[in-house]
């Protein structure tokens, strides 16, 4: 089944009690954000012997702990609320449940139902019938965002499943810090000897074994994750994992596409740098021990789900974007410049025909339309990713990002029947700004415009061996050479295969590097036009709408820009495709330098 973009959550089944009746669940315990054990028949005896207000101050009391803002508690209270009869509490409560939690589309039908039939007279009764409804809890967090979207209209680039891996498997996985024996062992299991793990700190890691990283490589990794995960918890206030996080380190695409499969059973498409899963906590990405700016992205949301599951999406996903690109400042870890600047520009945006929302529809985005919308529009996803990513960016130009996360991480809830409204986020984003959302809209758009404009400008910031980031081209590889470079090297390796026992896969492969190559030189011809167009072209200028208000910009930029860009994705598939034909070759007995 496809996924979204972001958030692929694993769940658990609970069960309604229907005929006008409550089944909450047939299990005995239910993982809540990885860690946290509800009783479900504890709960739903309670309920059926006709005491939700006990079952109310419960929830509501366990909701307050590490791991306790899930959407199963918050489905308690919410229905212990309407079989008191507080029917606009309660679908206050399965409100915020649909707006703040990452939920599968069945799961969203059955809170609907919820919030329809709580108006209905309800009976308690113990006997149920078994229709299964999942909400989920623990989780895998997909990161497309991680790496670029190639065709934002290829449904292939979602993740998706083999097998769900089952929650007492995922927590099967979780180790107290003194079990770091334990862990090794049971991880060994689960990836074999092709695998290297190392137990160090407040953490397994696990490498290829081909990667041959050492000790001193291995202290530097988790020395690194560590610091981060110190800022984050001290830095924004929040409660960090109390277990061993499994942190599983790819050389490259090919590795994390085995990894995922192997300890995830998904199947992971060429755009994903990374990925992270809540429920065993462990972080998954392309990394090298001096660039793991993508494992910084994922222990993010570890750490922020751990102690504030429903951070609502724009700020969830815009955040750990932030640390994807970052250094250190002092004792801060500071979001650098994002690629994702390119996905706000007018070409993207007319390529895909999408417009940038405004910032008072972006903050009230629910998982699903931050996502892409029901239908996982992917170009609407990015965009919203991007944007997202930006705004951050300007909030931390202001100084407020640790005043942000505050507020969100400690949001009031709908709370009971006598409690106000819960605030909306643009309520909470003005009291911490302290300005209205047009005056925050006009002053974002105004840094955003001149962001735009120094696309493709150096930055001292940016550069430097204390940034942290996702491996960049040079060191991912393909932008080490040009395409022509890569294109030899690619049919030298054809050439070795098709005297090889494999000479039956070389026809495949001939025909994937053609494409390739036809659709380079469609935008190579394209940028060397536009590098000749004539004089007076070339300073014409246009205007535009950007966020509503009048800008000005170089159509002739827009279009170098563009071409440059496509020319650089087929670049990028060519040296994946050389990626994938390298260890064939290997295997046949000729080893090529890369």
């Amino acid at each position: 089944m496809s996924l979204t973009l972001d958030e692929i959550y694993y769940s658990n089944t609970i069960f309604c009690m229907r005929n006008i009746i409550l089944l909450v669940a047939s299990i005995l315990t239910f993982t809540c954000n990885a860690q946290k054990k509800i009783d479900h028949q504890y709960f739903q005896q309670i309920l059926a012997a006709g005491d939700p207000g006990r079952v109310f101050r419960e929830a509501t009391q366990l909701r307050k702990d590490v791991y306790g803002k899930c959407a199963f508690l918050d489905y308690y209270i919410g229905k212990s609320l309407c079989l008191s009869g507080f029917v606009p509490k309660s679908r206050e409560w399965f409100h915020y449940i649909l707006d703040h939690y990452p939920l599968k589309q069945d799961a969203r039908d059955f809170i609907s139902n919820e919030i329809v039939n709580c108006a209905k007279p309800v009976v308690l009764t113990s006997s149920a019938t078994n229709t299964p409804q999942p909400l989920p809890v623990a989780g895998v967090s997909g990161v497309s965002k991680s790496g670029p979207t190639y065709d934002c209209k290829d449904k292939s680039q979602l993740i998706t499943y083999s097998d769900i891996v089952s929650d007492s498997t995922l927590e099967s996985r979780l180790f107290p810090l003194s079990e770091k024996n334990n862990a090794i062992k049971k991880i060994q299991n689960l990836v074999g000897r092709e695998y290297q793990v190392n137990a160090r700190d407040k953490y397994i890691l696990v490498t290829p074994e081909q990667m041959q990283i050492n000790a001193d490589e291995v202290k530097q990794v988790t020395d690194n994750l560590e610091k981060a995960k110190q800022f984050f918890a001290s830095y924004y206030g929040l409660r960090a994992p109390d277990k061993l996080i499994t942190v599983y380190l790819a050389g490259n695409w090919d590795d994390l596409k085995k990894m995922g499969a192997k300890v995830h059973n998904l199947i992971i498409p060429e755009t994903i740098y990374g990925y992270s899963v809540l429920g065993d906590l462990s972080l998954l990405g392309i990394a090298s021990p001096d660039q793991i700016g993508t494992l910084y992205h994922e222990l993010f949301h570890l750490i922020v789900r751990t102690d504030a599951g429903d951070l609502p999406a724009w700020l969830d996903e815009g955040m750990a974007s932030l640390y994807s690109t970052s250094y250190w400042q002092g004792d801060v870890l500071m979001g650098g410049n994002s690629w994702r600047i390119a996905q706000l520009e007018s070409g993207y945006l007319s390529d895909t025909g999408q417009q940038i929302p405004l910032l008072d529809s972006l903050v009230n985005y629910n998982w699903q339309e931050f996502n892409g919308g029901a239908e996982t529009d992917l170009c609407r996803a990015a965009v919203n990713y991007a944007l997202a990513n930006h705004f951050l960016l300007f909030i931390q130009s202001q100084n407020k990002l640790h005043d942000l996360v505050n507020k969100f991480s400690k949001r009031p809830d709908p709370g009971d029947q006598q409690s106000p409204p819960a605030p909306d986020d643009t309520r909470l984003l003005e009291e911490v700004l302290q300005k209205p959302i047009e005056q925050v809209q006009k002053e974002f758009s105004d840094w955003l415009l001149l962001q735009s404009r120094n696309v493709g400008a150096s930055s001292n910031i940016n550069s430097g061996s204390n940034i942290n980031r996702p491996m960049n081209e040079e060191e991912l590889g393909y932008g080490a050479a040009s395409f022509d470079s890569w294109l030899s090297r690619t049919n030298e390796l054809l050439n070795t295969l098709q005297n090889s026992p494999k000479s039956d896969m070389v026809p495949t492969y001939t025909k994937k590097v053609n494409a390739i190559e036809k659709k380079y030189r469609k935008w190579e011809t394209k940028y060397n036009r536009y590098l000749t167009e004539p004089e007076h072209k070339q300073s014409e200028i246009r205007e535009r709408e950007f966020f509503g208000q009048s800008a000005f910009y170089d159509p002739l930029d827009i279009n170098v820009n563009k071409a440059k860009a496509k020319m650089n994705e087929q670049k990028e598939k060519l040296w994946i495709l050389y990626k994938e034909l390298k260890p064939l070759v290997n295997n046949t007995g000729r080893q090529q330098a890369f």
